[in-house]
């Protein structure tokens, strides 16, 4: 099928009247593809050029969260070190007042210095997770079976008895990360789970799910808790550092599991769940060389 253009012109004789129509047939039909084709080509560049400055753009904002991340890093760090050693010295102290109170008898003496060492404890566990944000490695890979890996983190978290674990574990092909890391990074996500769940005991048993399974060249490791579920106030913020929603929370979690999952080629995410609750996928690649 070709495309014509047709071009007509009215003649006139000497007194100004129409004598005859002279006309001309033009065949545009490659011109109209040539046409097509520059539209296809601008409309298809427009899209790789907007592609390409969300990219550019999604990259600098990486690279500013990096730079953040490293300098709370090494503050978080500073400040674990200096904060440990007084911390120490408290520890002692209050053994040598419990052996003095023994001694003495009396209630109120030891319940006070139970509070001493709970509380000394408490601030060691929060200078322990800074010290973990603050000295990310660069990872050492090797392979692993994420199944058996999984299993390693649950057994090792003993989620408490009103929490029931669901594995939905597929057999996916061999990974090769930084083992630690990445075993740090699923535990924080166990621990954040039971956590929430936590906030609904009244009702009832509730139910963490794990899931394994292969999406092209990445494996898929999800969580998916029967908690509360994350507000949409509070998802935007939930990845940045020293964010919590828990009384006595930290906010170094999640942002840590994330940084430990990226430094594998990873991401992790907040997903979105068909049942009420909370679901994070953690998307590592299966092509990547080992150290």
């Amino acid at each position: 099928r070709r495309l014509v253009t047709v071009t007509r012109a009215a003649m006139r004789d000497g007194d100004g009247a129409v004598s005859h129509v002279v006309g001309a047939l033009h065949d545009v039909t490659d011109l109209r593809a040539v046409s097509e084709e520059l539209e296809r080509t601008k409309n298809d560049l427009g899209a790789r050029v907007d592609a390409r400055s969300r990219e550019l753009a999604d990259a600098q904002a990486g690279l500013v969260r990096k730079e953040r991340l490293a300098v709370l890093g090494q503050l978080a760090g500073g400040m674990a070190h200096q904060i440990r050693n007084p911390l120490g010295a408290i520890k002692n102290a209050a053994y040598v007042l419990e052996r003095h109170v023994s001694r003495q008898g009396g209630d109120e003496g030891p319940w006070a210095l139970s509070i001493i060492h709970d509380e000394v404890k408490r601030a060691n566990q929060i200078i322990t997770h800074l010290l973990d944000y603050a000295r990310v490695r660069a990872p050492i890979p090797r392979r692993v079976d994420v199944i058996a890996l999984v299993e390693q983190v649950l057994a090792e978290r003993s989620p408490p008895p009103h929490v029931e674990i669901e594995r939905r574990l597929a057999q996916v092909p061999l990974l090769s990360v930084d083992v630690d890391q990445v075993h740090g990074a699923l535990s924080n996500l166990v621990d954040n789970a039971v956590d929430a769940m936590g906030e609904t005991l009244e009702t009832g048993r509730q139910r963490l799910v794990l899931e394994t399974l292969r999406e092209g060249d990445f494996v898929v490791i999800a969580l998916e808790d029967s908690g509360p579920g994350v507000a949409a106030e509070i998802e935007e913020h939930l990845f940045e550092p020293l964010f919590t929603t828990k009384p006595l929370g930290l906010g170094l979690g999640l942002v840590t599991a994330r940084t430990l999952i990226e430094e594998q080629g990873g991401t992790l995410r907040l997903a979105r769940s068909s049942a009420p609750g909370a679901r994070f996928e953690v998307r590592l690649p299966l092509r990547r060389q080992e150290g």
